[in-house]
């Protein structure tokens, strides 16, 4: 038996956020940036190989990258995947994890398994800790239907920042039907 559920808690920054999206959404407020950038996750750690510098240190060096986090989330599919993020941490891209997701959605629509991504980003709590009562139910029923093959609806896509996604702005292909 193979892997049939991942779940993503607060991964956002080099996770579920795209580096393209996040270079879009960091707005510099009095010289200081309000969003982690693919430039500034290479100076902190070594989560990314140094041939990922070459990307993140060029001016639009992102928007060369033959791939970002949307494709990443893609190669899950059809498997369960559940995200989880928070939108109290402006840092860790709240918008571009939202806009990445779903656009990675698209990969699962064209397999016919649209709803096997799930997407739940709730209000401010404590940085990864999970909030049960805001996404509790999520989980369960993510849990449910791919781990105890129970006959639950577990269609979750939503965010409480109402936010909007232009995908015209990002995606110049319809997706294919794969099924």
């Amino acid at each position: 038996m193979g892997i049939a559920l991942t779940i993503a808690q607060e991964s956002e920054s080099g996770g579920t956020a795209c580096w393209r999206l996040s270079d879009v959404e960091n707005i510099s407020v009095d010289g200081a940036d309000t969003v982690q950038t693919a430039h500034e996750i290479v100076t902190e750690n070594v989560w990314f190989s140094n041939e990922f510098e070459v990307f993140a240190n060029e001016t639009d060096g992102t928007q060369r990258l033959p791939f970002d986090h949307h494709m990443l989330a893609g190669m899950v599919a059809p498997r369960g995947f559940l995200v989880f993020d928070n939108l109290g941490y402006e840092w860790l891209s709240p918008w571009s994890s939202y806009g990445c997701m779903t656009a990675a959605r698209t990969i699962y629509k064209a397999l016919g398994v649209e709803q096997s991504l799930g997407y739940s980003e709730a209000a401010d709590h404590t940085h990864c800790q999970f909030p049960v009562q805001d996404q509790g139910a999520e989980l369960d029923a993510f849990v449910g239907k791919y781990l105890r093959e129970e006959q639950v609806d577990a269609n979750v896509f939503r965010t409480e920042a109402n936010f909007t996604f232009d995908q015209t702005m990002w995606i110049d292909w319809d997706s294919p039907d794969l099924t």
